[in-house]
């Protein structure tokens, strides 16, 4: 079955290599911070872009590298959308703007997990962040909308 995961977000901080979040959305483990196998996008890093990961145990493999500085802002508002085919074809896309009106960060065929047992959402940032991440997702082929917050106290 074709798969779409959909999802707003605001990321109070400028990101970097210490400070991002990671939407898992695709595990073979409910602890995110461990070895698994799956898929995700990251939402920041060192080059404060948006990304899908493949891990493969602890190894990280960037499989589409988004656009540099989309996440460099000290108040980050955007949506992301990303579709997997029965093929094996995955493609991302967002808008800096927080609408719908998608870019096409890029595409990739992999299909070495084709199965999944758990969805969730991995944050890290550093001791001064402090800052606030709001998540808003959408698994269309589920229909299912999960509203997030994470802040640190």
């Amino acid at each position: 079955m074709d798969s779409v995961w959909t999802f707003w977000a605001e990321i109070k901080y400028n990101t970097s290599g210490s400070n991002y979040a990671r939407v898992y959305l695709v595990s073979d483990s409910s602890n995110l911070k461990a070895a698994l196998h799956g898929y995700y996008v990251q939402l920041g890093s060192s080059n404060d872009n948006i990304s899908l990961y493949k891990q493969n145990g602890t190894a990280l493999t960037n499989i589409i590298n988004g656009t540099i500085l989309n996440t460099s802002h000290s108040d980050n508002v955007f949506t992301v959308k990303v579709a997997r085919e029965c093929s094996g074809k995955w493609s991302l896309y967002s808008d800096s703007l927080a609408g719908t009106n998608f870019h096409l960060e890029g595409d990739t065929v992999e299909n070495t997990f084709t199965t999944t047992s758990y969805f969730g959402v991995y944050c890290k940032y550093s001791a001064t962040t402090g800052k606030i991440i709001y998540l808003m997702i959408s698994v269309c082929s589920r229909i299912l909308v999960i509203i997030v917050m994470f802040r640190r106290l």
